[in-house]
């Protein structure tokens, strides 16, 4: 990083910070991976704010700006890129096996666990498709609005086309009927899932913003 781009404030208060990345706004979790997720969020925003902390004192006091203090700059900068994001990808990979491992128990959740109870579920969507399509969404709507565990069975266990409702009512029916009956997996994948998104976001706007400030390829060297 040259002297004159040390100076200039606009090149700081354009990186400085990463936008709406930087809020954890994921629901609350007890779950180790969502935990993770939160945990290397908070490591990179508070690893990028004291870079960005660093190089404003530089900025402010020419007296600062030394080959050295810029050097300084770029290691803050290259652990950022090679320690914290590596952390953050090691975070969303095993986040990631985990929301489909929850994924699958919360599929099974959905199916009747007994043959009676599966024939049951046969005849409800039999019931289904003979309603007009109107009465058909009525009658799932009612079904979710009472909470009832077999009848929501009922629609989830099967594609749309089985009980001719539409893939978004039945989708409403399988989330709710995981929520009733699978609580702590419901919560989790609805954290992972959020956590996920804003990693990945803190992720790829770190990067971006180290782009710019420095050599991307050689950090080492800033501009």
């Amino acid at each position: 990083m040259t002297a004159a781009r040390m100076g200039h404030r606009p090149i700081l208060d354009k990186h400085r910070h990463l936008g709406d990345a930087a809020f954890w706004s994921a629901p609350e979790s007890n779950n180790p991976h969502a935990v993770a997720l939160k945990i290397v969020h908070e490591r990179a925003g508070t690893g990028y704010k004291a870079l960005l902390e660093a190089m404003d004192g530089n900025a402010r006091d020419a007296l600062l700006s030394t080959p050295e203090r810029v050097q300084a700059n770029a290691r803050q900068a290259r652990s950022l890129r090679d320690n914290t994001v590596s952390a953050i990808n090691s975070a969303i990979n095993s986040a990631e096996a985990e929301r489909d491992a929850v994924g699958a128990r919360a599929h099974r959740i959905t199916i009747p666990a007994d043959a009676y109870s599966q024939q049951l579920a046969a005849e409800v969507r039999g019931h289904l498709r003979s309603l007009k399509p109107a009465d058909r969404v009525a009658f799932a709507e009612q079904a979710i609005a009472d909470t009832d565990t077999l009848l929501l069975q009922a629609i989830a266990s099967a594609p749309a086309a089985l009980s001719g409702l539409p893939a978004e009512v039945r989708e409403r029916a399988r989330r709710e009927v995981i929520t009733l009956l699978a609580p702590e997996d419901s919560a989790a994948a609805a954290a992972i899932d959020k956590g996920l998104e804003l990693c990945t976001r803190t992720r790829d706007r770190l990067l971006e913003h180290l782009g710019e400030l420095f050599d991307p390829a050689h950090m080492g060297n800033p501009k």
